[in-house]
């Protein structure tokens, strides 16, 4: 592959590591949910995924960290002419896949520790302030949950799924980004904007839908007796 493929950053990071290449500096995240996260961290390439151990959530605070997402930039952490646009930072792209994989409301807030695996006294990082427009917000809803699985105890043993993840291609990649993306607007606006929530999802399904078509050789005839063998 080279280098100025468009990719999402998430992906290209993950493949430098993939390569043998070693991180410089590393940045801790706070992921915001309304759910339950149960298990140990998880190792995903350069990313860690830690359980905060937020236990069950309270009325008064409608979302709160629940895990912690470590990334170790390995690719430049800098925004490059290749980035696939997705309208999000680097830890949005994880959280959004972390989102799709649980099947969750989750959202990323901005860095709360800083690693600089140059120096060699510095073990355990150092921490960050989190800027208030970088604090997700989760308003309350409908009385009744519009999505009732969007709420629930996830176990971080399903992640493991996302090592397929850099195995893709680049177009392939871009596709299950911005449809995660997608996906996790959805979850995270369905109390509220359950309209909206629908165009969303539908647009998500349209998107994988577009990356399967261009990709495929398979003549329409073969397509149809797949999808529609009633016909």
């Amino acid at each position: 592959m080279t280098d100025d493929v468009e990719r999402p950053k998430s992906w290209a990071n993950w493949r430098a590591h993939l390569e043998g290449k070693h991180a410089r500096t590393a940045h801790e995240f706070d992921l915001y949910s309304d759910s339950v996260v149960r298990g140990t961290a998880r190792d995903l390439g350069p990313y860690t995924v830690m359980n905060l151990r937020a236990g069950e959530r309270r009325e008064t605070a409608l979302a709160r960290p629940v895990m912690s997402l470590r990334i170790q930039y390995v690719a430049n952490p800098n925004p490059q002419d290749e980035d696939a646009e997705n309208g999000r930072r680097h830890p949005d792209e994880m959280a959004a896949l972390i989102s799709l994989v649980l099947g969750v409301r989750l959202q990323a807030g901005g860095a709360t520790r800083h690693f600089d695996f140059w120096n060699k006294d510095e073990t355990v990082g150092e921490p960050r302030a989190q800027a208030e427009v970088e604090t997700p917000v989760l308003l309350p809803g409908a009385w009744t949950p519009i999505i009732a699985h969007a709420r629930r105890t996830a176990k971080l043993g399903e992640l493991d799924l996302l090592d397929t993840y850099p195995r893709l291609s680049p177009r392939d990649a871009i596709a299950v980004m911005r449809s995660a993306r997608l996906y996790q607007d959805a979850l995270w606006l369905s109390e509220r904007e359950a309209c909206l929530t629908w165009l969303l999802l539908v647009s998500a399904v349209e998107t994988a839908a577009n990356a399967y078509k261009n990709g495929a050789e398979t003549a329409p005839a073969d397509l149809l007796r797949e999808f529609e063998p009633r016909l």
